[in-house]
């Protein structure tokens, strides 16, 4: 705001590793007078070439994990492929949770960032962070901007919240049992039994 034009008022939405260009143009008014607008987030981001997508933290929560590994939603992004063994990923299992492809790069190129720092361990990823402890995952497989480029398959930047002073924490109990779980179509078909599974977490 400003004396002798119109009140503006301009929501945005700022996301881990995109640009956002906001043109403001005040118009002459009094300055009783307010003019609010509420626009969403630009579907075509038109300040950077970056192919990206990021997750915010209901988004990162709410999806059912086989394991609490927020990593294994990498593969929800366009051109990511996954080329390690289907099985439950702990947040332990740093080979499996690494080993993807991007836009056909080689599995063990990926960078991984934790609050924009380095969190590789030769080619993989040195700490995988409960998905309690994520407040945005961002996965960018394109274009990248000049910090950074040393890697040529994606960058994973996992942002975590902030602390504070009240103590809290979360408890789950993650469970796949074969007793709970369908057979499979060809099993049926060819008359298997379904396998044993015993997985608690």
């Amino acid at each position: 705001e400003l004396k002798g034009f119109k009140k503006y008022t301009q929501r945005i939405t700022l996301e881990l590793g995109r640009k956002i260009r906001v043109n403001l143009r005040m118009e002459v008014g009094e300055v009783q007078q307010t003019v609010e607008v509420n626009t969403d987030a630009p579907v075509l981001e038109t300040s950077s070439a970056s192919l990206s997508t990021s997750m915010n933290n209901r988004f990162v929560t709410d999806l059912p994990l086989a394991g609490p590994n927020p990593l294994q939603l990498a593969v929800l992004s366009a051109g990511v492929v996954n080329t390690a063994p289907a099985v439950p990923s702990s947040l332990n299992d740093i080979s499996n949770s690494s080993y993807f492809s991007a836009n056909g790069a080689n599995q063990r190129m990926n960078e991984f960032l934790m609050d924009g720092v380095p969190n590789n361990v030769s080619d993989r990823v040195a700490y995988i962070p409960p998905v309690d402890q994520v407040q945005e995952l961002n996965i960018q497989t394109n274009s990248f901007d000049s910090e950074y480029g040393h890697s040529g398959g994606a960058y994973i930047n996992v942002s975590t919240k902030s602390g504070g002073n009240d103590i809290h924490g979360s408890v789950y109990e993650f469970l796949r049992n074969n007793a709970l779980n369908a057979n499979s179509f060809f099993n049926n078909r060819s008359g298997i039994a379904k396998p044993v599974l015993r997985y608690n977490q």
